[in-house]
């Protein structure tokens, strides 16, 4: 048998709920370009981790939210730039595992 999917989308540890989606709180609406997701989520991460909350190892995102992240100036600045003959650039969208890595968490999922 498979690993299920956790339904609903949030922070977790394992199987574990620790928040969900709608308790991260967004200084603006991430559709913004000067909103700061990063930082949400990880003003989020470290309120779980001072209430004793072990630290997540999973974000599962709605697919909208999702689409917002991969192409957010404020994802892609954390995402290391490619070079090329010595020009960096900024990737055009980051994926799960960029997400995944601007955390510290074992995994990001997207859940329509």
């Amino acid at each position: 048998m498979g690993r299920m999917l956790p339904k609903e989308p949030g922070l977790y540890r394992g199987e574990n709920l620790l928040c969900g989606i709608g308790e991260i709180e967004r200084v603006w609406d991430w559709d913004w370009a000067m909103s700061e997701p990063v930082e949400d989520v990880a003003r989020k991460i470290v309120e779980l981790s001072r209430n004793g909350a072990e630290a997540p190892d999973l974000l599962v995102l709605p697919g909208e939210d999702f689409e917002l992240l991969r192409i957010h100036p404020d994802v892609l600045r954390r995402v290391e730039p490619n070079v090329r003959e010595g020009w960096s650039a900024m990737p055009s969208y980051a994926n799960e595992h960029h997400l995944a890595a601007i955390w510290n968490l074992k995994r990001v999922e997207v859940v329509e």
